[in-house]
C-alpha cells in the first residue's frame, strides 16, 4: 500500500512540474506569460503518509519579521486540495521556507531553504507532524513593553508583554507550535529599534511534543583600540579580581575597567617591566601580579616591585605565570626555567640541574598540597619539592610533548592544553585525550586557555575559537550567533559576577556577551 501511495505521489508531482512549466497563468493585465514569474509546488501528508487536504501553506522570505513587516500577500497563502497539493505563482527570485498548519489541531511543518533559480521549483513532499515548544531564559533588562522574540522565515513570534517572571531572575518566554525541524534561529527585536534584531539562538533543533529551553545570551560588546582605550586589538589576558574591576592585560600595557571609565598603565606611569603583558595574577589582599616580556612585577595599590634578569637571578626574560604562596613565597615559571623565591633565597630549577623535560616552561599552578604542576614545550608533570614526576608521549597517554597550558580543576583533575588542538585530562591514573571529534574548535593549531567556571564547567580558547565542556559534551560557540568568535583565536576567558562572558583575542580585541551588558 506505502509503494502504491508513493507511486501516486511521484505522478502528481509529476503533473504539478508539467502544470508548472505549461500552464503558467496569465498575469493580471497582460494574458501573456511573465518571463519573471516563478512558480512553487509540492504536496502535504498528514502523519499517516496520507495527503492533507484543506492544510494551511504559506510561503515565506527567509528574513521575514512578522512583527515589522506586516501580512504576507494573499499570493503567498494557499490551501492544500483533496490531494494534498499547493502552488505558488509569484514575481522575483528568492530564498523562502514553507510553514504549513495542518486541519488535525497543533500538527505544523517547517521546510526551510526553498530557492526560486528555476521557473518551476517542485518541493519534496512534507509531513505534519506535532509541534513542540522553544522556552526563552531572558535577562530583566529587555524591554516588555516593545520587545518581541521571532522565529526567522516564519509566522511565528511572541510580544513579550506577556513574559513570566523566573525564579533564577528575569523572564521565561515560550514560543508554542512550533514545527519540528531545525528552525533558522530565534531573534529578539524591539518596535521602532533600528539596530538590528539580536540572536538568542540559531539553528535550534525541535523535536514533536518536547519543550527546548534556552538560556539568551542576547548582549554584546565588543572592545577595539578603534573605539576605546585599548592601546592595542592584542589581549593576552583578562583578569577578574574581587575588586569590582576587570584587568586586561595587552602587548602595550595593562588597561583597567569598572564598568564605567578605562585607565591605562604602562611603563612610562608604573613599575611594569615591560608593556607586553602575559597574564594577570591576582593574590592576597589588593596586590596583582603581572607576568611580562621582561621579568615580573607586583603591585599593591601603593607601591612596585619588579624582578628581571637584570636584578633578580630570574632565570628567563619572558615570565608566563607567578604563584604567591603566603607572605614570602614565590613561584615564577619563565623561558629559561622555574624560580622558586623564599625571603632572600633564590632557587633555580632547569634542565642542568633537575628532570625538568624543557627550559621554556609554558606554565605552573600549584595543588593544594603545595604540588608544582607544570607545562612545557617537551613535556609536562609535577615537583613536590623533592621528586620531578614527568609525562611525555612514551611513559603516558599525551598526544605530544608540545604543551601550551596546565590546570587543576575541582575535582583534582590535571588538564593540558597542547599545542596541536588536543586537550589531555589526567586523574591520577587515567589519561583522556579530546580532539576535533569532541569539538570543532579543538583542530590542528594552537591552544591559550584553559579555565574552569563556578559550575565546574572546563572553558578552552584556541586559535579557532571557544568552547566549553560540562563533563559529558562540548557546546562549540560557532555559528552566526558567535560570529564574533568563529575562526578568532581566543588567549583569554573571564566569567565576571554577573554572568558576563569576557575574551581576549590575538587580533580583534575584548569581545564579551552576557545577560547583563547594556
Amino acid at each position: 500500500m506505502r509503494c502504491k501511495l508513493l507511486f501516486v505521489l511521484l505522478i502528481t508531482l509529476f503533473c504539478l512540474v508539467l502544470a508548472c512549466i505549461h500552464c503558467a497563468p496569465d498575469i493580471a493585465g497582460g494574458g501573456t506569460e511573465d518571463v519573471n514569474t516563478k512558480a512553487i509546488t509540492g504536496i502535504i501528508l498528514d502523519e499517516d503518509s496520507q495527503p492533507s487536504a484543506g492544510a494551511q501553506v504559506v510561503l515565506i522570505p527567509v528574513n521575514y519579521n512578522p512583527m515589522l513587516d506586516g501580512p504576507l500577500p494573499d499570493s503567498l497563502l494557499d490551501t492544500t486540495g483533496t490531494d494534498g497539493s499547493y502552488q505558488f505563482y509569484f514575481t522575483g527570485r528568492g530564498e523562502y521556507n514553507l510553514q504549513a498548519f495542518g486541519q488535525t489541531e497543533g500538527t505544523r511543518l517547517l521546510m526551510t531553504g526553498i530557492t526560486t533559480e528555476n521557473d518551476c521549483t517542485v518541493v519534496p513532499y512534507g509531513t505534519l507532524k506535532p509541534a513542540g515548544t522553544v522556552t526563552i531564559l531572558l535577562p530583566d533588562t529587555v524591554d516588555t513593553a516593545q520587545g518581541y522574540l521571532f522565529i526567522t522565515g516564519t509566522t511565528l513570534f511572541q510580544p513579550l508583554s506577556a513574559v513570566t517572571a523566573a525564579p533564577e531572575g528575569g523572564f521565561t518566554v515560550t514560543l508554542d507550535s512550533v514545527p519540528e525541524t531545525t528552525i533558522p534561529a530565534v531573534k529578539y527585536d524591539k518596535l521602532n529599534d533600528t539596530a538590528d534584531p539580536i540572536v538568542c539562538t540559531d539553528t535550534l533543533t525541535v523535536y514533536a511534543n518536547d519543550t527546548t529551553a534556552i538560556d539568551a545570551f542576547i548582549y554584546w560588546a565588543h572592545y577595539t583600540k578603534e573605539n576605546s582605550i585599548l592601546p592595542s586589538n592584542i589581549v593576552l589576558d583578562i583578569s577578574n579580581p574581587n575588586d569590582g574591576k576587570l584587568w586586561f592585560g595587552t602587548t602595550k600595557g595593562v588597561v583597567v575597567y569598572n564598568g564605567t571609565s578605562w585607565s591605562i598603565l604602562h611603563v612610562s606611569n608604573s613599575g611594569l617591566p615591560s608593556n607586553v603583558i602575559f597574564e594577570i595574577i591576582p593574590v592576597a589582599g589588593p596586590a596583582i601580579w603581572f607576568a611580562t616580556a621582561d621579568g615580573a612585577a607586583r603591585y599593591d595599590d601603593v607601591e612596585w616591585t619588579a624582578y628581571t634578569t637584570a636584578n633578580s637571578p630570574l632565570p628567563g626574560r619572558q615570565v608566563t605565570n607567578i604563584i604567591e604562596k603566603g607572605t614570602d613565597e614565590l613561584w615564577i615559571s619563565t623561558c629559561g626555567g622555574i624560580a622558586h623565591v623564599t625571603g632572600t633565597q633564590w632557587d633555580i630549577y632547569h634542565t642542568g640541574n633537575s628532570a625538568l623535560p624543557s627550559n621554556d616552561v609554558t606554565y605552573i599552578v600549584m595543588a593544594a598540597d603545595g604540588t608544582i604542576w607544570f607545562s612545557t614545550s617537551n613535556g609536562v608533570g609535577s615537583f613536590d619539592g623533592t621528586t620531578w614526576t614527568v609525562y611525555d608521549t612514551i611513559n603516558s597517554g599525551i598526544p605530544t610533548n608540545q604543551s601550551c597550558r596546565v590546570m587543576l580543576d575541582s575535582k583534582g583533575n590535571a588538564w593540558f592544553a597542547h599545542c596541536i588542538g588536543v586537550v589531555s585530562r589526567f586523574d591520577g591514573t587515567t589519561w583522556t585525550v579530546f580532539d576535533e571529534d569532541d569539538s570543532k574548535v579543538l583542530m590542528y593549531g594552537h591552544l591559550f586557555e584553559l579555565m574552569e567556571d563556578a559550575e565546574g564547567h572546563i572553558w578552552i580558547g584556541t586559535t579557532w575559537g571557544m568552547a566549553a565542556f560540562d563533563g559529558t559534551s562540548w557546546k562549540d560557540y560557532i555559528g552566526k550567533r558567535y560570529a564574533l568568535l568563529e575562526n578568532t583565536t581566543v588567549y583569554s576567558i573571564v566569567i565576571d559576577t554577573d554572568n558576563n562572558i569576557w575574551v581576549g583575542t590575538s587580533d580583534n580585541g575584548v569581545i564579551t556577551f552576557g545577560p547583563t551588558l547594556k
